[in-house]
């Protein structure tokens, strides 16, 4: 999925992308915690949150797109 452009996520459904957005969300979160208890270090930490905010980003993008809705997305 890394690597994908917003257009790439054009076949997703509206009411698919905050679910996965959601999700996303929630991985984030986890891996903070994660980050706190040392059960992963902070640099791949970091790694995975930046990929996955770039992959929220490139939803909310899509979701705006599709609904024309610039002022309210998905969080």
């Amino acid at each position: 999925m890394l690597g994908k452009r917003p257009k790439d996520f054009l076949h997703l459904q509206e009411n698919e992308i905050t679910p996965i957005i959601k999700k996303l969300n929630a991985f984030t979160e986890k891996v903070r915690e994660d980050i706190e208890k040392k059960v992963i270090t902070e640099a791949d930490g970091q790694k995975l949150i930046e990929k996955a905010t770039n992959v929220v980003n490139m939803l909310a993008t899509t979701y705006m797109y599709k609904t024309n809705k610039i002022d309210k997305c998905c969080y």
